[in-house]
């Protein structure tokens, strides 16, 4: 028994360097400026070919492919969720460990209102979008595009 111990501590202590230690007690201390300074890293991490390509300022020759009609659903879309929801699952992991994903990922397919104020959620930004244009446009509105439609609707879940 004291073998497997010596054993099991031997092999945690190859894989926690101290400075894997100290990045680990600063999430766990300042959870909150970690998730932002991650999700913010992570985004323009995953932007930055988008930015190089030939779509951005063009100093990497290639150009990432339309989809219904405009190459930010596959350059720009991946970064708005791999940021933030990166961020908290590594955070959950590295600071609750196995039973925090499980609850992460119990609360974040857990719908809590009626539908109704989903319904609602997901009406009031293409209505807020028809009534600006209807303000500002003189009722010359143009309506937004599927991409727009496609990458607001799945922001819209629980």
């Amino acid at each position: 028994m004291t073998t497997q111990h010596s054993a099991h501590t031997g092999a945690q202590q190859l894989h926690t360097t101290p400075s894997r230690r100290k990045l680990v007690n600063l999430f766990r201390q300042r959870p909150l400026t970690s998730f932002f300074v991650l999700a913010n890293l992570l985004s323009w991490v995953t932007w930055t070919p988008y930015i190089l390509s030939l779509n951005g300022v063009g100093a990497w020759g290639f150009r990432f492919p339309e989809i219904l009609g405009t190459s930010q659903l596959l350059g720009v879309l991946p970064g708005a969720y791999i940021g933030p929801i990166g961020s908290a699952f590594l955070l959950t992991a590295v600071i609750d460990g196995r039973q925090g994903l499980k609850a992460w990922m119990g609360r974040l397919l857990r719908w809590r209102a009626a539908p109704i104020w989903y319904l609602i959620a997901v009406l009031a930004v293409p209505a807020g979008m028809v009534l600006t244009g209807l303000a500002f446009s003189a009722g010359n509105i143009i309506a937004p595009s599927v991409a727009v439609l496609a990458a607001y609707l799945p922001m819209a879940g629980p």
